[in-house]
């Protein structure tokens, strides 16, 4: 199937990744982007126990603490995967909703053993407080980060559901839901997504989803990722997945891709074909007996067994090969085995046709049998080495499509002041040793956990600039009384002159046209000119504007650094992508 996941970028790569590996195309769109949230504060004063409800908050609390001796209790796997993967000691999962981790910490602590901190974002699912507060348990509440929607869909997004690309979207929870179905609306859309399926982890998330009005809902059995994933693949394979009532089947669904069953079939005609002729022909069965069949006359002589790899062991290779390099690789080498099978499919039918009279010791059948066991043999070989390219080119996209909606998100932050470091750490887990990702990274991470100055900010400050350039020189001590007059008056009245030249070298700019200048130039996009415009400024004016010119340059430096990460990216992706088949 080809799937649509819409979780946050940091969530969105591995879950991508463990949909490719069971063989469905992925579209990615993080319809939610998760920030730190401003002057959040963490107290750990008397904490003996934290909760985590999502992979944010581990991810926010390991941003804002270096503690990891804190024991750790997780809403699910994949949450205490992330705590693991952060450091963290001791990690239990609950393996389910907000419910079973409260469960958890009631079979696990006692209410005197001390405080926990629910590290969470800004909105919440249930109510883990409430349930464990009335159990006498001492719960705190640390808000370190906040979930942003987007204001719409990405144009790839829209375009494949308008074309029916996509059988299904993949929703975790009830925000999401609702955010996409307003998405959806609002790109009038509604008619185009009703044709698809939802994948939902729980029955909120389904209800959520309601006004999308879809052809199917599905609901995973417990909410955690892994079962959602097992129930799509059930549904894949033509497993009973019971969706939610009522399930409308409606015309014009989006087509599935090419079934593996007519391949399957056919190895499988091999395997029964092969064992009717051995049963129906004495010949056959002393073959691969090795000696005598004793229905047969004494002096029938014995062929040497021929030695095949059993065409059976080949059927789940193959069919797990068509789903590894759908999208991956072009299928005419996976297709020129399909067609191989039935051939020798046929050959077989062939022989099994024309069958030994009475009384006669039948063809000898060696020599073909010979030549299907080396056929055998050789597909043998080639879905080895297709097996190898798969997993190559698997484990490269992986990596690649993570650093393009890492380096995505990192320039979503930069349109505000917001912190990007969560996105700087992943790419720098996914590649510790690219050297051609090291300087871009470097200069992201400089600026990543405090973030930069926005645009709208270094134009608030670029225009009260003049005003510092006005300020008097210190008067001296042993001024007179006119030069302490002329100073004061100085001070009362600033003249800001714009019209004093063009810059060039007959009739230099001042301090005040250079800024009116610099400010022409932000308005207009360009922070580099506004730059270089404020970086020629002479002596006193220079040294008051010092602090806005190392803002904007390190503004300058992340939005580069972070183009630059999201071209080489792309660079790979279409490096990695397979010519079309002629």
């Amino acid at each position: 199937m080809r799937l649509l996941v819409t979780r946050p970028a940091a969530e969105a790569a591995a879950l991508a990744d463990r949909l490719r590996a069971n063989g469905h195309e992925v579209m990615v769109d993080p319809i939610i982007t998760i920030r730190e949230r401003p002057g959040a504060t963490l107290d750990l004063e008397g904490v003996t126990g934290l909760l985590f409800t999502s992979g944010n908050g581990v991810r926010a609390f390991a941003a804002a603490s270096e503690r990891r001796d804190l024991p750790a209790y997780t809403v699910g796997d994949q949450t205490a995967r992330a705590a693991r993967e952060a450091g963290f000691e001791t990690v239990e999962s609950a393996d389910g909703n907000v419910e079973a981790l409260a469960n958890l910490v009631r079979e696990r602590r006692k209410p005197e053993d001390g405080k926990l901190l629910h590290v969470s974002g800004t909105v919440t699912a249930g109510d883990l407080a409430g349930a464990l507060s009335t159990a006498g348990y001492n719960i705190d509440r640390a808000t370190l980060y906040e979930a942003e929607p987007s204001a719409a869909l990405a144009d790839a997004t829209r375009a494949a559901i308008a074309a029916g690309d996509l059988d299904g979207v993949l929703l975790f929870s009830p925000r999401t839901a609702r955010h996409f179905a307003e998405l959806i609306g609002q790109a009038s859309l509604e008619a185009e997504a009703a044709r698809m399926a939802i994948w939902c982890l729980s029955k909120p998330v389904a209800d959520a989803a309601a006004p999308l009005r879809p052809q199917a809902v599905y609901i995973a059995p417990t909410p955690t990722e892994a079962a959602l994933l097992e129930l799509i693949g059930k549904k894949e394979i033509g497993v009973s997945a019971t969706p939610v009532e009522p399930t409308v089947e409606r015309d014009g669904a989006p087509a599935r891709r090419r079934s593996t069953l007519p391949l399957l079939a056919a190895v499988t005609l091999v395997i029964v074909l092969a064992g009717g002729i051995w049963w129906a022909n004495p010949t056959l069965r002393s073959m691969f007996a090795g000696g005598e069949d004793k229905s047969t006359s004494s002096d029938t002589q014995s062929p040497v067994p021929v030695a095949a790899p059993a065409a059976d062991t080949l059927t789940p290779r193959l069919d797990h090969l068509e789903n590894a390099l759908d999208g991956l690789a072009p299928k005419s080498a996976v297709g020129a085995i399909d067609d191989k099978v039935s051939a020798l499919a046929q050959r077989l039918t062939t022989l099994e046709a024309a069958p030994p009279a009475e009384g006669t010791s039948g063809p000898d059948l060696t020599p073909e049998l010979q030549r299907l066991s080396a056929d055998l043999a050789q597909l043998s070989r080639r879905v080895a080495v297709l097996e190898s390219l798969a997993r190559e080119r698997t484990d490269a996209v992986r990596t690649e499509r993570t650093l393009v909606l890492a380096a995505a998100e990192i320039r979503a932050a930069l349109a505000s002041s917001a912190p990007f470091d969560a996105p700087v750490a992943l790419i720098r887990s996914e590649t510790p040793d690219d050297k051609a990702l090291a300087a871009p990274l470097a200069v992201l991470e400089s600026h990543a956990k405090a973030g930069v100055a926005s645009r709208t900010e270094l134009a608030q400050q670029l225009s009260a600039l003049p005003a510092r350039f006005a300020d008097p020189e210190p008067v001296a001590a042993d001024a007179g009384l006119w030069d302490r007059i002329s100073a004061r008056v100085g001070g009362l009245v600033r003249v800001r002159r714009i019209d004093d030249g063009p810059g060039d070298a007959a009739k230099p700019a001042g301090a005040d046209r250079l800024v009116a200048d610099a400010e022409a130039d932000l308005a207009a996009g360009d922070l580099a000119g506004a730059v270089k415009r404020i970086g020629t400024l002479p002596d006193r004016p220079a040294v008051a504007a010092k602090s806005w010119l190392a803002a904007a340059q390190a503004r300058l430096d992340c939005e580069q650094a972070a183009m630059a990460l999201e071209a080489e990216g792309v660079r790979r992706l279409s490096a990695n992508q397979p010519a079309t088949a002629p």
